[in-house]
This record gives C-alpha cells, structure tokens and sequence, in this order.
C-alpha cells in the first residue's frame, strides 16, 4: 500500500513499514520525486531478492532550488522528431528523479507568423503546437516551465526588404534576423515576443 500525505517538510520523505510505504511532501513535483525515490527503493529490493521491503525511512531535499532541464526541440533532435507519448516518459522520468522544471525554446524558421490573422494553417506550425503540449502536460506534472527565443529571429512572412539584418558567416550571424536597429522591425521583433509569451503562459 502507498500513501500520499501533504506536510510541510522541505523536499520529501519515504517511509516504509510493515509494507506500507507513506511518501510525505508539500508540493505535487516534490511527491513524484519521492515517488520516483520509493520505485528505486523496489527496485534495489527485488534485484536484491528482499520481499517484502524492508521498513525504511528516506529523506531528502534538493540541494539545488531550481533543477531545470533545457531540451531544445531543434535540427532533428530527439526532442523535435520524438512521439507525443516518448516525450511525456522523458518528462515523467524527469520528475521521478527529482527534476522540477523543462524549458524549451522556440524557432520559427520556416514558419508564418501563427498570429497574423492571414495565416490560416502551416504544417511548419506543427512542431510550435507539440511543444505547448509539452508545457502543458509538464505543468501537470508539477514542473516549473521556461520558453526561449531569439529575440530578432522573425517569420518568414516578417522578412521583408529593408527590416533585414545582416547574415554573414564570417560574423557566425545565420538565420532569419530582423535588423533591430530599424524602428519598424523593432516593432516586430517586440510584437513577436509578446504574442509568444502570452501564448506560452496561456498553454
């Protein structure tokens, strides 16, 4: 038997008598890390041939308040090619060590802007929405989540003459940059921050 107590202890602790384990924390993404601890606690046990498990108390705090982990979905990566379901295991394992943030970041090359009521649909918008999934289903795990962007990496229907910056390989400058310095891309570019953020919070 497994049990779920809320307290206020910083962290969590597993205790195990007489086989029922009772695993303490104050916060969601604090009882899976003491849920992950308890799995181990079986697992060492049945590899150790000890049935039932033995009675035993775990406590542990983090030494680390923010233990996020930074997976870029990008340039055919297992984060941006890998199934819905594939990526919530990874965040679930995640949790269960102990991790209580995942933060991503967004790239839109080949992409129209998703917020120019123009723009209807784009298959290149796909991976945008697999993402937010990911956020979403993070949060429900417990995690704290984080969004990254370029901050004059723009659309391709953002790409005009004139609101171009400069691309060159000798100044390792690549991909699809807005000139900041232009008033009107400035606009863009802070325009493009605010849409993302507001739809990042809303996922």
């Amino acid at each position: 038997e497994v049990l779920f107590r809320e307290s206020y202890n910083e962290g969590y602790i597993v205790d195990v008598k007489e086989s029922v384990a009772v695993v303490s924390a104050a916060s969601k993404i604090e009882f899976m890390a003491g849920a992950g601890e308890l799995i181990r606690m079986i697992t060492k046990a049945v590899c150790n041939d000890e049935t039932p498990l033995n009675d035993c108390s775990v406590a542990n705090k983090a030494i680390f308040p923010q233990r996020t982990h930074y997976m870029p979905g990008h340039f055919g990566n297992a984060y941006e090619v890998c199934w819905p379901s594939e990526m919530e295991y990874l965040l679930e394992d995640l949790a269960l060590f102990g991790a209580n943030g995942y933060a991503d970041w967004v790239d839109p090359n080949d992409m129209p802007d998703p917020y120019n009521p123009h723009v209807f649909c784009s298959s290149s918008m796909s991976l945008w929405q697999k993402k937010k999934a990911y956020f979403r289903y993070a949060k429900e795990l417990g995690m704290n989540t984080g969004l990254y962007f370029a901050h004059n990496v723009a659309f391709t229907d953002q790409l005009l003459p004139g609101l171009l910056g400069v691309r060159s390989h000798k100044h390792k400058v690549q991909g699809q940059v807005l000139c900041p310095s232009v008033p009107e891309a400035r606009q863009i570019c802070l325009d493009n921050a605010e849409n993302l953020m507001k739809d990042f919070v809303a996922s």
